[in-house]
């Protein structure tokens, strides 16, 4: 099953994207400040990271910058080739799933 990781503060929408993205079929964990979200990073090592920029504690380009750093070793240098040469266009294979939840949302 794909893992989420959803770094959100404000937990009536942390609670109303959980709810959505398990129902498409995704395990999902929460964390609801910058600090938590980089701890149960390590611990949950998602698929996806869902990450809210306005976050207490830790902002979300703090908590993204972190990640950057403490993980870049596990790209390969083949990976790091690929994206340096690759499009603007990301390639996302829950793009259809967040979209429908997204437009459910905020219709």
């Amino acid at each position: 099953m794909t893992r989420i990781l959803l770094i959100e503060d404000n937990r009536d929408l942390a609670y109303g994207l959980r709810n959505n993205l398990e129902i498409e079929g995704y395990d999902v964990e929460v964390a609801h400040d910058g600090v938590a979200g980089l701890r149960m990073f390590s611990n949950v090592k998602p698929d996806l990271t869902i990450l809210d920029i306005m976050l207490p504690q830790l902002d979300g380009f703090r908590v993204l910058k972190t990640l950057r750093q403490k993980y870049r070793h596990r790209q390969s240098r083949k990976h790091d080739e690929h994206h340096r040469n690759r499009d603007r266009q990301i390639d996302c294979p829950f793009k259809e799933s967040i979209e429908r939840i997204l437009e459910g949302l905020f219709p």
